[in-house]
């Protein structure tokens, strides 16, 4: 059976401003409503597996955000999966599942994010993306395409299951403190406020699945090929 990852149409909306920007937190009226859509969580809510990482690069968290997130619920799935297995491994991915560099000293990543760092000392940096070489579900959008250059954003694909089967997936995203985003607005009006930037075309999920083939009723002697699995699903064996 095929793996379909559908879009639910829920986003992660990351406010760079301070404090929580949410539908709780600054709800419209009177908070214009380019606030009360954001997703801004407590960073002190984010899943162990996350945390934990981002402690071992020793990151600071400025801001955090939770897929459809309101300030009064849990999140929202921003995918749901159908068709998965108990071995079906989701990963955040370039286009055609193409994997991110792990972030480890003295790799180098070609994946632009298209987004450019802006340090607090007025640094501007173009944004490469990196994966954790410990978990696929995180990928770090880095100060430059070398894996020794700082972390300036990262995202999480939360796995959410059902009796052990992949059934969606919360995303979480995090800015590091010291860093904002550089953005072609001058921030002069409440809409230029709320310019927003993404990773369209840059970031994906993949899903991975193992199967396995057996050769248990194989005829015997010395064949041509010989094929194996069913009408959906099959290799050929030649030599």
């Amino acid at each position: 059976m095929a793996i379909v990852i559908t879009s639910t149409g829920v986003f992660a909306v990351l406010d760079e401003t301070d404090g929580l920007q949410n539908a709780t937190a600054t709800p419209a009226p009177p908070s214009p409503s380019g606030d009360a859509d954001d997703n801004d969580i407590l960073s002190s809510s984010l899943p162990g597996p996350f945390s934990t990482r981002l402690t071992s690069y020793s990151l600071t968290v400025d801001e955090a955000a939770l897929s459809g997130y309101t300030g009064a619920n849990t999140g929202a799935n921003i995918i749901n999966i159908t068709g998965a297995t108990a071995t079906t491994d989701l990963a955040l991915t370039g286009a055609n599942g193409a994997a991110f560099p792990d972030y480890e000293t003295g790799a180098t990543s070609a994946f632009s994010s298209g987004l450019f760092a802006v340090a607090d000392d007025g640094t501007i940096s173009e944004i490469f993306l990196f994966t954790d070489p410990t978990n696929n579900n995180i990928v770090y959008g880095v100060a430059g395409d070398s894996g020794d250059d700082p972390i300036v954003f990262a995202v999480y694909l939360e796995e959410v299951k059902t009796s052990g089967i992949t059934t969606g997936a919360k995303m979480w995203s995090v800015l590091a403190d010291g860093y904002t985003l550089a953005h072609t607005t001058d921030g002069s009006s409440v809409a230029a406020h709320d310019d927003f930037l993404d990773l369209t075309n840059k970031l994906f999920v993949s899903a991975i699945a193992e199967n396995d083939f057996s050769f248990a009723n194989a005829p015997s002697g010395q064949n041509l090929f010989m094929m194996f699995g069913n009408t959906t699903l099959a290799i050929l064996v030649t030599g």
